[in-house]
């Protein structure tokens, strides 16, 4: 491509390039009244893009500029790679760490310094007094804001910054005025693509790999293995004719693992408690199926089983979790911390899947109500989008602290409805304080909850009408 002449000698012109450098700073700094409406996205971006264009004008002029140009290159890049991973729910499961965010802060510290310091050499240049105060004082602001920002400071010392950020830009750009109102001439280096073109390349880039992982990166990878086949073991056998013969239901017990059937020998009593639940209109799309099993000992002793099996195919599957809060909320009950469980389907072949969940264990939450944080039990994973009969379940075991204390143990269920951006998981969905409403995701709240024993001794549960489910 032939290199576009721009090397011709203009008498002033010192304003185009540091406009589309103010206005970058003003798009790329001014956020907090517009995250609602998605522009904490857009306007950081036009910000690069402007600071982009109007350092690359300016990079001829002194090393100043072309240094502040070489990081806004670096800041483009950086931008352009956590916009694009932005589309991904992977990336949201890993911890975050500290280092990229304190490299932009210190990219962007940099670079208004940079402009300083470039500032104050043209106009050295041009004959007049090497001052650039405002620019300067943009440095000092924004290390200003960042210390702010780490102690979480929220009051109304932020608005009198934004009033000295905006002062701050109009004395900048005062600044640059005496240049043009001098002649002193201006040289904008050249460039082989304009200033539109190159904007539509980085946006069309980005806007594609967005929509390549939206397509085919917006679930867990899972690890599906076939399942192997039956041992057949007799002990295995003789346990799961037992559980049956006292009420387990079929299905869930035979997914289980054989350890987990083991687990139950000699089981006392069997007490399941089935739900059903409509996520559209007119059908029963998920099924639970809640089962405590009564172990032998001398203190009392439950295994709780909770199995979910999708009978419909809701139209999207994205990311799925499960947060348990286990019968130990109660007072009454210990568990013992050997939370299990699996994901199973069916291939149109006829051949089962399975594989572990995604991710799993505890984290700290805010409760609903209160201000101590507890501690809650998370699943997180991915159904396949082709297959039939998904399904899984979660177990654990409970021990008795204190007799006739009533089984209390809750699946949260939220199913991702469609996709977003940037990218959520139903995991960090659920960790929010309105992770009860409704948007991309919808929860469903199903429960086993049974009293051991009554005053004449005799065991029953308790049902829950299609109300606990919340949308």
């Amino acid at each position: 491509m032939n290199e576009t002449n721009h090397t011709a000698v203009s008498t002033g012109g010192w304003q185009a390039p540091f406009r589309l450098i103010l206005w970058g700073l003003a798009a790329g700094t001014i956020l907090p009244a517009f995250q609602g409406l998605r522009l904490d996205i857009l306007l950081p971006l036009l910000g690069m893009l402007l600071l982009l264009l109007g350092f690359r004008a300016l990079r001829r002029q002194n090393r100043f500029f072309q240094a502040g140009w070489l990081l806004s290159l670096l800041c483009a890049a950086q931008m352009l790679f956590q916009l694009a991973v932005g589309a991904s729910p992977s990336r949201s499961t890993q911890a975050q760490s500290p280092w990229p965010l304190a490299l932009t802060l210190l990219i962007n510290g940099a670079r208004l310094l940079c402009l300083w310091g470039g500032l104050r050499q043209t106009r050295r240049q041009a004959g007049l007094p090497p001052k650039a105060a405002a620019a300067g004082g943009l440095a000092g602001w924004y290390l200003s804001m960042c210390l702010l920002a780490l102690t979480h400071y929220q009051g109304l010392l932020v608005w009198v910054m934004l009033a000295a950020f905006v002062a701050l830009l109009i004395q900048l750009n005062r600044s640059v005025k005496e240049l043009d109102q001098l002649g002193f001439p201006f040289v904008p280096a050249p460039a082989k693509l304009p200033d539109w073109l190159l904007s539509a390349l980085l946006t069309g880039g980005l806007a594609i790999c967005v929509a390549l992982l939206a397509l085919f990166a917006y679930q867990y990878p899972m690890d599906w293995q076939p399942l192997p086949p039956n041992g057949g073991e007799d002990q295995v056998q003789q346990i799961k004719e037992e559980l049956l013969s006292l009420g387990f239901p079929a299905q869930a017990l035979d997914d289980l693992e054989d350890q987990q059937i083991l687990d139950c020998r000699g089981a006392l009593r069997v007490i399941t408690q089935e739900q059903e639940y409509a996520l559209n209109p007119g059908s029963q799309d998920l099924l639970f199926a809640h089962t405590a099993v009564q172990l032998p000992g001398q203190t009392e002793h439950w295994k709780i089983f909770h199995h979910f099996l999708w009978r419909t195919n809701p139209g999207f599957w994205g990311t799925e979790s499960i947060r348990l809060w286990p019968a130990s909320h109660l007072d009454g009950w210990q568990d013992q911390g050997n939370f299990q469980g699996r994901l199973l389907y069916e291939t149109p072949e006829g051949q089962t899947m399975t594989a572990p969940f995604y991710s799993q264990g505890l984290q700290s939450v805010q409760p609903l109500f209160g201000n101590e944080t507890s501690q809650d039990w998370f699943a997180a994973f991915s159904l396949p989008k082709e297959g039939q009969n998904r399904r899984g379940y979660l177990c654990y075991d409970i021990l008795a602290r204190q007799e006739g204390w009533l089984i209390d143990s809750w699946v949260n269920y939220t199913h991702q409805k469609r996709w977003q951006y940037p990218a959520e998981t139903a995991q960090q969905h659920q960790l929010k304080a309105e992770w009860l409403r409704e948007g991309a995701f919808i929860t469903v709240q199903s429960a086993l909850q049974l009293q051991t024993a009554d005053m004449d001794g005799d065991y029953r549960y308790q049902t829950y009408s299609d109300s606990s489910k919340q949308a």
